[in-house]
């Protein structure tokens, strides 16, 4: 049996204007709801984080309680949790080309317990054992602080892993009938091909690609000599369909739902806790990556690219102002330390849009407002005036 397992990440940074969440709430958020409302047998893992949660609770039509619904009653929703504020973990370790030797894993620590506290209140979520790390962003120091606040499993790319084992079997590339971990820890792969495949639209008819995705994975079976159950995960926004994509749940996901349940017999959906529990575990290292790395020397190219300058001034001001963090605070500069360095800044300038990049910065200057200790605010000062120069 073919288990096909969908994520979908859905979020909106804390400074999303809130007419453009608005619209991608019913372009998108609303159309996912009705559509699991409407097809029980359609299994769904989804990350939401609170900036998000924050923005839609209050809008029309339910969507916290009808999506507390499918999680609780219908056990379709598996949620997987994620950081509060879309933090890139990997980059909150210590950053050498600053000179900052300081460890921020407590801020990672932070922003899973903000968002477990979330999916408590809204979702009833209690039972959550995986990660989705931002960007799939993954740094095998992640692993021992997942582990010790208890969770089994967090996703990673397969992309980097695949080129780091050119030189093994075609079938140990990418594993399919068996979990990577790391210290007994799962480390599931989303895959690239497929996942961007539907992102990029290289497919536009759901029900073909289904047909054809559940027969490529039988053929890779039967070449690779494979018995027993196999896994894919295709992972991608869940903004990709209506709101990037015009009329994708029409002519793309649920004709897609539809081919997989009209071959029932050799495929199924199922939720990525599933395949952690279903499939064995092999000990392997997990090289660093995200769903964006094509360089396995530049594993975060689109936020700490070395040769981009902006990458550089907004690191080294997020590494300057965590020195003033603490952790069991609730002051007005620890929430903004809690919710200012989201990855979409690094990553809208990366595309060019540093128009949008620079929504930081108000966020940023509130931070500089807010620091006493003289060095630290001269450091912050700079990198901010060069952000804003960067950006205009």
């Amino acid at each position: 049996m073919l288990k096909i397992v969908v994520l979908l990440h859905v979020y909106q940074p804390p400074t999303q204007v809130s007419y453009k969440t608005e619209e991608i709430y019913y372009q998108s958020y609303l159309p996912h709801l009705e559509m699991l409302e409407s097809r029980p047998e359609f299994l769904v893992s989804i990350d939401i984080p609170l900036s998000l949660v924050d923005q839609i609770k209050t809008l029309p039509k339910g969507f916290t309680q009808r999506l507390n619904r499918l999680h609780r009653l219908n056990r379709q929703v598996e949620f997987v949790n994620t950081s509060a504020y879309h933090y890139l973990f990997p980059l909150l370790f210590p950053y050498e080309r600053a000179g900052l030797g300081v460890s921020y894993e407590r801020m990672i620590e932070k922003q899973l317990e903000l968002n477990k506290k979330c999916y408590q209140e809204f979702f009833e979520a209690e039972n959550v054992t995986g990660v989705f790390p931002p960007e799939m962003a993954f740094d095998s120091r992640l692993v021992p602080i997942f582990q010790r606040l208890g969770y089994k499993w967090c996703l990673a790319c397969d992309d980097p892993f695949k080129k780091s084992r050119l030189d093994f079997p075609e079938h140990e590339r990418v594993p399919q009938n068996w979990v990577p971990s790391m210290n007994d820890f799962g480390i599931i792969l989303r895959s690239r091909e497929w996942s961007d495949a539907i992102s990029f639209e290289k497919y536009t008819n759901g029900y073909e690609f289904g047909h054809y995705l559940i027969n490529s994975q039988l053929n890779w079976k039967e070449r690779c000599q494979i018995s027993g159950d196999t896994y894919i995960v295709i992972a991608m926004d869940g903004e990709t369909f209506g709101h990037h994509q015009e009329n994708a749940f029409r002519r793309f996901l649920i004709p897609f739902f539809d081919a997989v349940m009209s071959r029932k017999s050799v495929c199924e959906f199922a939720h990525l806790s599933d395949v952690y529990e279903s499939f064995p575990r092999t000990e392997v290292v997990i090289p660093e990556g995200t769903w964006s790395t094509a360089d396995r020397s530049n594993p975060y190219p689109l936020w700490r690219d070395p040769g981009v300058e902006f990458h550089t001034h907004w690191n080294l001001f997020m590494h300057h102002a965590l020195r003033m963090w603490d952790p069991d605070s609730s002051t007005a500069l620890n929430q903004l330390l809690e919710k200012s360095f989201y990855s979409c800044t690094p990553w809208l300038y990366s595309l060019g849009k540093g128009g949008v990049a620079r929504w930081c910065l108000p966020l940023f200057k509130q931070i500089i407002d807010y620091t006493t200790d003289p060095n630290i605010k001269i450091a912050l000062e700079f990198h901010h005036n060069e952000m804003d120069r960067l950006t205009r």
